[in-house]
């Protein structure tokens, strides 16, 4: 059964169908999407629940959202679904697959247990492997519902899609898809094959997976081992929206981990809301004067991060045809910053008594005292007396009108605290409001909105794979090495993968000169900085080729287990010295001169890499527990007297006798200070978020390639702490993904 929508809707207006809609995030999806003007239709199996669903948005102020019973697995539920929006609508704009199961059968009692106080469930804590039961019907179920409902669903309304001029598909999938891997050889050889993935692939995998489990051999033959029909619902149904986008590209089609959301499926134990759930698939954007130049760019580059642009125009001729240049980019989700500064078009200061007086009260800045500010000089341009009167002496009109604008971006942010509102200055562009005589391209223009990162010691490694994992969130990379050959190769591979925004600067982490280059090729390109990620590091001892390679067994791997490593390496004072300069002082050299560019961002992160074998060998040497145990007392000052100390123990030969580590001192001490130094910046700077990290035991060249995680699981927790949410921790040590003592 359902509800009639209005036939005297504008063809013009865009509609949406979402299906698993009648609660959680999908029903969240609906009332987003109808708040950004878009007429949905919600879905659900159960017609009573859906019904209720509708009612209660139209309760709330949403007018324009209507109910069809939908169930996935059923032809004729699809067939009639098909129909209902062919005869009453005539097309379909957006295809917002979320329905789903998690196939299966939780123990409500062991559930009950693990309840807090306040009655929540603490999803981080929770086995779920001992807490629920999985069946090869439930399986199966999972993805008959999940993966082929997807497809059947999507199949059937791709004849509608392809009549709209913008049309969107969007599959919710799952983080578990990252934090489960799948090592079993078949699902490798399909999914690794991008180019050769089909539909026929996806079925023989999914056979393969339905065949062991039948045969009780998920765990040997590498599937996972919890929740498996979800998950590998789920990397089926993303792997289907890569074949999707290739069959039409003229769509714009992706997958969305909404994240770790409290619904019914999760028993509540997630950490974001619905609301928060549902914004990563629902994105939208007004650009203002888009038709040309950087507004044309700034839409080209929201379009292509998956943002729903809405470009705006005077001339409606040039913007219909922008629009239609414009079709067809696909992307992923972004989240966009910008800049905002009081300051003139030009850097240019505002000398005249009543607007110095109400630019500078921030607290007391309202609308009407811009308006004094702005009718002053008016009076003063009339009378002729700007510059006697303290106005700019050129561009005035246009330089007070960009004043006020930065001053209602502050009045706005204020008074919508929940908004992220700023203003911005795309630097110097040529366009023809300045006669094309700029020095920066419409697309450089165009990146000011962008978030923005710094990666140290990035030309391969772990810090290479931070560089990847950020841009492949679309973040703006600035990578950096010492060498600028290996550097320039790393960005040009990375580009080669389809990451392209990535750019190269060099950095050697003890030269002034390069930091200081660093630093202005930030302040000219970018204006500001959102993520630091401190990576550059070196091991502080010479390595014995020889003796590793006679430790290395017959498939040419090292075992970390097998290594002494005081047995096939050699530490010296000079190169402890150093690690030290390089790992610590140049840690903090490279910091200090970008904290500036920090503090324009409204989301700063600080991620230091540091070691796990700061927490393997403890430090009995006095002088390090009485700094470093006084947590309260902790200075830059006191953690150099703790590395003189320690250098100075070193040169006289008694590192054990006075309680330092025997091996790896040098590399040890330095993360350490690093450690320390992390919990210094976080109360120096308490609205920025700044942690330390181990990322585990990773195979890099510092180590020999001895480690057991790859750079791709090494990366994932630096990448984790640089994209966390607002309001998240801060001066805290991380064992990749868990909170450690710093003891």
């Amino acid at each position: 059964m359902a509800e009639e929508t209005n036939s005297t809707t504008p063809a013009a207006k865009r509609y949406a169908v979402v299906t698993g809609a009648n609660r959680g995030i999908g029903l969240e999806i609906c009332r987003q999407l109808a708040s950004n003007g878009i007429a949905v239709v919600l879905t659900a199996r159960d017609e009573k629940r859906g019904i209720q669903a509708v009612e209660n948005l139209k309760g709330s102020g949403f007018s324009d959202v209507v109910f069809h019973q939908l169930d996935v697995m059923n032809p004729s539920s699809i067939d009639s679904l098909e129909d209902f929006i062919r005869t009453h609508i005539g097309k379909l704009d957006i295809l917002v697959n979320n329905a789903g199961i998690n196939g299966i059968m939780l123990g409500i009692d062991a559930i009950r247990a693990l309840k807090t106080a306040a009655d929540e469930l603490n999803g981080e804590k929770i086995k779920w492997k001992e807490i629920s039961r999985q069946t090869y019907e439930l399986a199966e179920e999972c993805l008959k519902t999940n993966y082929y409902g997807t497809k059947i669903v999507t199949e059937a309304l791709i004849p509608l899609l392809q009549l709209s001029n913008s049309p969107r598909i969007v599959n919710v999938s799952s983080g578990i898809v990252k934090s489960q891997k799948i090592c079993n050889e078949k699902a490798r050889e399909v999914l690794s094959d991008v180019d050769g993935l089909t539909e026929e692939r996806v079925d023989e995998m999914l056979n393969e997976f339905l065949k062991d489990f039948k045969e009780n051999s998920l765990e040997t033959k590498g599937w996972p081992a919890g929740v498996s029909g979800y998950t590998v619902s789920k990397v089926a149904v993303n792997a289907y929206t890569r074949i999707l986008a290739k069959k039409f590209p003229t769509f714009c089609i992706n997958c969305v981990c909404p994240g770790h959301v409290k619904t019914d499926m999760t028993c509540k134990t997630g950490y974001l809301t619905a609301e928060e759930g549902a914004e990563s698939p629902v994105r939208c954007a007004v650009v203002t004067g888009a038709n040309k130049g950087i507004g044309l760019e700034i839409c080209r580059q929201l379009a292509s991060n998956g943002i729903m642009v809405v470009l705006t125009a005077r001339d409606e001729k040039r913007g219909i045809q922008t629009v239609e240049n414009l079709k067809g980019i696909s992307g992923v989700i972004l989240d966009a910053d910008a800049i905002g500064a009081l300051k003139t078009a030009d850097g240019e200061k505002i000398y005249n008594e009543k607007a110095k007086e109400v630019l500078s009260d921030v607290d007391g800045l309202t609308e009407e005292r811009v308006d004094e500010m702005l009718n002053e000089f008016l009076k003063d341009y009339k009378e002729n007396s700007l510059e006697t009167k303290g106005w700019p002496a050129s561009l005035s009109g246009y330089t007070v009108s960009k004043v006020a604008m930065n001053a209602y971006t502050t009045i706005l942010a204020k008074k919508f605290p929940t908004f992220c509102i700023n203003c911005v200055c795309p630097g110097f562009v040529k366009t023809d409001i300045n006669c094309k005589s700029g020095y920066l391209t419409v697309e450089e223009g165009a990146e000011s909105p962008v978030r923005c990162a710094v990666v140290t010691g990035a030309n391969k490694g772990i810090g290479l794979e931070i560089c990847r994992q950020l841009a492949s969130n679309g973040i703006m990379v600035v990578l950096t090495a010492r060498d600028e050959k290996r550097g320039i190769e790393a960005v040009e591979n990375l580009r080669g993968s389809g990451f392209y925004d990535v750019v190269f600067h060099q950095l050697d982490v003890m030269d002034p000169t390069s930091i200081s280059s660093l630093k202005d090729f930030i302040k000219t390109h970018f204006g500001k900085l959102d993520i630091l990620v401190n990576n550059a590091g070196i091991v502080g001892l010479l390595l014995d080729a020889d003796a590793i390679g006679a430790l290395k067994t017959a498939d040419d791997e090292l075992k970390a287990g097998t290594i002494n490593w005081k047995d096939v390496s050699t530490e010296t004072y000079e190169l402890a010295e150093e690690c030290l300069k390089t790992n610590y002082y140049g840690t903090k050299k490279v910091t200090e001169a970008l904290i500036p560019f920090l503090q324009l961002s409204n989301s700063a992160r600080i991620v230091n890499v540091s070691s796990g074998a700061v927490k393997s060998q403890k430090i009995y040497n006095e002088k390090a527990k009485e700094v470093l145990s006084d947590v309260d007392g902790l200075t830059e000052e006191r953690v150099d007297e703790m590395l003189n100390e320690f250098l100075k123990d070193y040169k006289e030969n008694s590192l054990e006798t006075k309680g330092w580590p025997a091996i790896l001192s040098g590399y040890i001490l330095s993360k350490v200070a690093m450690n320390a130094y992390t919990r210094i910046l976080a109360k120096k700077f308490p609205t920025f978020c700044i942690n330390c990290v181990c990322p585990g035991f990773v195979k890099t060249d510092i180590n020999c390639k001895s480690g057991y995680l790859t750079v791709e699981e090494g990366a994932e927790s630096p990448v984790r702490l640089a994209l966390l949410p607002d309001g998240g921790p801060s001066g805290l040590f991380f064992m990749r993904k868990e909170v450690a003592s710093y003891d």
